[in-house]
């Protein structure tokens, strides 16, 4: 019988007892921090199942949650768009593909096509007068009006900053995916 949605879940949730693996301790007899996204994992599918919004509702019923590999490659590549447009493409680039591996390790997503998706994701916005090159643009601007250039330069990043991440992950996640 389903979980009544509607119905009010005991608090605090109680999981079924999990131990810390001897695998996951490091040399200072801590938890390893590279494990806590399991660890949460664990703790999530076992709320999960309590409310019967587990493995066997997605089968039955085929869908998901946002823990969808292919949107929280879409989520990934927004996410490295949006703040590359206000950083350097380079160190977010170099802080985003690891955040991406725990997606790549499921084994739904292909390597090369995420990787790229999060490249272009991260690169195409550095049109935006707020990264290096497209200050360095409205720097050189000569001959124009500088605050009129900068708004354009502002809206038309605005709009790469909208459709690049979507575009990269169409034509290099899904593909991979499907």
């Amino acid at each position: 019988m389903p979980h009544d949605l509607r119905a009010p879940i005991p608090a605090p949730f109680v999981s079924s007892d999990l131990r810390v693996p001897p695998e996951w301790i490091d040399g200072n007899g801590h938890m390893n921090v590279a494990y806590y996204l399991r660890a949460f994992d664990l703790g999530f599918d076992a709320a999960y199942d309590a409310i019967e919004f587990g493995f066997d509702m997605i089968e039955r019923r085929g869908v998901s949650t946002m823990a969808a590999p292919l949107l929280g490659a879409l989520l990934l590549c927004y996410v490295a768009g949006v703040v590359s447009a206000f950083a350097s493409s380079v160190a977010v680039l170099g802080a985003t593909i690891p955040l991406a591996v725990p997606l790549l390790m499921q084994g739904h997503l292909g390597v090369p096509g995420m990787v790229a998706a999060i490249a272009i994701s991260t690169t195409i916005v550095d049109v935006s007068p707020f990264s290096t090159n497209g200050a360095l643009v409205v720097a050189n601007a000569h001959g124009i009006d500088r605050d009129a250039f900068f708004r354009q330069m502002l809206i038309y990043s605005a709009i790469v900053v909208l459709v690049g991440p979507l575009l990269a992950w169409l034509a290099l996640v899904v593909p991979d995916f499907l």
